[in-house]
């Protein structure tokens, strides 16, 4: 997949298929993942700069959960839809651990 911020076709689904700088590995590394089925992009709303401070949250729902990745100047939520939730959620607070980002889950 390279250093691009697009992502369409196969587990990705919806029109919007911009992503953001901050979610480009985790989206990648999810991509790659057996158990995850779906993983829908939301838009991109602009925020305050965040001084650096990365993060993701994640809102349990049924057949997956909710990813909210806050980036240096934006934010983006995205769908998640798997066969594992507890995997999956593994596999993302490893890969967050790796980028230096903090991970809540509600």
């Amino acid at each position: 997949m390279g250093n691009k911020r697009t992502f369409a076709g196969g587990k990705f689904t919806r029109r919007h298929t911009s992503a953001i700088p901050a979610s480009v590995g985790l989206l990648k590394m999810l991509h790659d993942r057996s158990e995850v089925k779906k993983i829908s992009l939301g838009i991109i709303k602009a925020g305050k700069p965040s001084g650096g401070k990365m993060h993701v949250k994640l809102k349990l729902r049924c057949g997956g959960f909710l990813m909210t990745v806050r980036g240096n100047n934006s934010i983006q939520e995205m769908g998640v839809y798997t066969d594992d939730a507890k995997k999956t959620l593994e596999a993302i607070s490893n890969e967050t651990l790796k980028q230096g980002m903090d991970v809540h889950i509600d």
